[in-house]
Parts: structure tokens; C-alpha cells; sequence
């Protein structure tokens, strides 16, 4: 399997499993974490502020026939609840990737999948969130942070983004070797 690129950020960062819904991503090491009751995702806020934050969450309750109308139905969302400005809609297909085993040696590879990163201003956060879905489910990586700062985070942002991955059929053997949420969680 090939390993995430470099990036020198000033967070130590490790990669987050999800293991209900099958999906990773990277976050930094230090920063606090909120855990829903349901299990769909998690919460990483700044230690010195709040609304500095990285989530990311699955989802089965697919509403829309393509991702394309999940966002723009996401986007409508955010638009009828007030302050909305798109920046950017990119495909971002090379960056996030499933993982399968391949159909010659059984060796686990990254393939990549579909998956759109929207870059917007909502209230007084910029936000840079990618969404993509897989075999009926949806996974989202949003992050989050006061506008006036967005330059400061926007580094750290697109590489915990462009982290997510996919672990669908191989979820089991990657069970096998993370640590309890509790572990985590130190």
C-alpha cells in the first residue's frame, strides 16, 4: 500500500478510524475529541479554540441518485440557513482513495474514488469539506475555522482532507490492528 504524502504542518497528526463505517482520515494528534453516541463520525477541536475543528462522518441515509446532487443539495442547506459564499467546487478523484485488495495477488491497494471538495464561507467560518460515497454509504471530511484565520489552517486542512480513505472489504483486517477509541482518546 502506498503511504500518504509528506507535508510539514506544525500537528503531529495520526490517522482516525472509523471502524462503523469503514473509513480514515488524519487529524492532529493533540486537539480535543467529541465522539457521538451513534458512532457515524468524530469531532477534533483546536485546544486554544473551539471553532477551529476537523470532522468526519458516514453516513447510509443516502437521499440523492448522484454525489453531485448530495452536494448541491448540501450547499442549498447551507444557502436557506443565511450567509453562504461558494469559493470552489473541485473533483478531487486522485486524493481520496478506497481500498481493495487487488484481483491478482491479493495485495491491498489505493484506488481511487470519486469525491468533490467544496470550499465556502457559512456565518463567520470558512470551511473546506470533501464528500464522496462508496457501495451506498456517504463519508465527509469538513473542516472548519474563523475566516480571518483560514490561511493559517488551510495547509493542515487539505491534507487531513486528502486523507480521507475508504476501507471498505478490508475493514476487518484493519480492525484487527487500530486501537479502541479509548486508546485513541489519550
Amino acid at each position: 500500500m502506498q503511504s500518504d504524502f509528506t507535508l510539514e504542518t506544525p500537528f503531529e497528526l495520526h490517522r482516525e478510524v472509523n471502524i462503523r463505517f469503514g473509513f480514515s482520515f488524519l487529524v492532529p494528534e493533540h486537539w480535543n475529541r467529541w465522539n457521538p453516541q451513534n458512532g457515524d463520525g468524530a469531532k477534533f477541536a483546536h485546544p486554544d479554540d473551539e471553532e477551529i475543528e476537523i470532522r468526519g462522518w458516514g453516513g447510509y441515509g443516502i437521499l440523492h441518485d448522484t454525489l453531485e446532487s448530495s452536494v448541491e443539495w448540501y450547499m442549498d442547506v447551507l444557502r436557506k440557513d443565511g450567509y453562504f459564499e461558494l469559493i470552489s467546487l473541485s473533483d478531487v478523484t486522485r486524493s481520496v482513495c478506497n481500498i481493495v485488495e487487488s484481483d491478482e495477488d491479493k495485495e491491498l491497494v489505493q484506488q481511487g474514488i470519486k469525491a468533490v471538495r467544496m470550499v465556502y464561507r457559512s456565518g463567520k467560518c470558512s470551511y473546506l469539506h470533501v464528500k464522496t460515497r462508496v457501495s451506498g454509504t456517504e463519508f465527509d471530511v469538513r473542516c472548519q475555522v474563523p475566516s480571518e484565520r483560514y490561511a493559517e489552517f488551510r495547509s493542515l486542512f487539505v491534507h487531513s482532507t486528502q486523507s480521507l480513505r475508504i476501507l471498505g472489504t478490508t475493514m476487518a483486517a484493519h480492525a484487527k490492528n487500530i486501537p479502541t477509541p479509548q486508546e485513541l482518546a489519550r
